[in-house]
């Protein structure tokens, strides 16, 4: 699995992208989603009246590429 990020202009010098190349995890239940859900609500502490429901992507980075334009 992938995930891309990239950024956009009409300044062409200024285009940029960077690629994570990885494996990727679906927990539907048990502790590593509690866990995942756990972490999340630490840093999203809004969150907590509503926490999210389903499913949870595990990413574990195998390597990163990047472009910058300029």
């Amino acid at each position: 699995m992938s995930l891309l990020v990239d950024s956009y202009d009409e300044d062409w010098s200024r285009l940029w992208w960077v690629r994570a190349d990885d494996r990727a995890r679906i927990f539907d239940e048990g502790p590593k989603l509690e866990r995942a859900l756990s972490l999340l609500l630490d840093r999203y502490p809004q969150e907590r009246g509503q926490p999210p429901k389903g499913p949870t992507l595990a990413v574990e980075v195998e390597r990163w590429r990047c472009w910058p334009a300029g």
